[in-house]
């Protein structure tokens, strides 16, 4: 399914501030916009809250949510064949930067040079605490690792130092994909293929989607487009 970037509308408030419109109008209904079942019901985020969240601060993004039961919801985000945690990967591989400098571990994306220093801290604290129960060929690994994570000896109190030291600098992928979209036209284009992905998903239309996401005597509000 093919989404025109027209389809998402955005705005410049006089502040300055971006305002984008992902659909014309709120519909979160009171059943599940696939299946219309109105039990265990909770929100999703068409574009994904992991990027909304990131966006620069003059960056907003409305008409985003949709009411889905758990097992739908479910279904969509991870069992489908082009699921939304497949869709979230190939936008990684996209959007961030190619470079040994980084790291993707489990959605978290960590500059290399913390990464060693975060395994250097995993190798330091049973060195410093329990050096001398070490197996030999354990205590010989580390101890390589370390002299070159030093640059040369270390003593007792560069490992303490060491294990003081804080190596939480992980960056989300969602915040690097989201620091690659360059303009207004691109976070317009990146939420419209959000959207594309989600109709699909669904299998609806978006007129079909609305439709459903009003339904059970959720009032129409439409704000129209700027």
């Amino acid at each position: 399914m093919s989404i025109q970037s027209n389809s998402v509308r955005s705005r410049v408030t006089n502040n300055g501030t971006v305002v984008i419109k992902v659909f014309p109008v709120r519909a979160q209904g009171e059943v599940c916009i696939k299946c219309l079942k109105d039990t265990e019901k909770s929100i999703h985020h068409v574009v994904p809250s992991i990027y909304t969240k990131v966006l620069l601060p003059n960056v907003v993004i409305t008409h985003n949510t949709f009411n889905m039961c758990c097992a739908c919801h479910h279904d969509y985000e991870y069992d489908i064949t082009n699921s939304a945690h497949k869709y979230r990967a190939e936008l990684a591989e996209l959007y961030i930067p190619k470079s040994p400098d980084y790291l993707l571990n489990n959605g978290v994306l960590m500059r290399s040079c913390h990464q060693k220093l975060h395994k250097a801290q995993l190798y330091a604290l049973p060195m410093y605490k329990h050096r001398n129960v070490l197996p030999e060929d354990v205590r010989t690994q580390f101890n390589a690792f370390l002299r070159d994570f030093f640059e040369g000896d270390y003593t007792d109190e560069d490992l303490r130092k060491l294990l003081n030291k804080s190596s939480n600098y992980p960056i989300k992928a969602g915040e690097m994909v989201v620091r690659q979209l360059r303009g207004q036209q691109q976070l317009i284009d990146f939420c419209a293929g959000w959207k594309a992905h989600f109709l699909s998903g669904i299998g609806l239309t978006e007129k079909e989607a609305i439709k459903r996401g009003l339904k059970k005597g959720c009032r129409f509000v439409d704000y129209g487009y700027p």
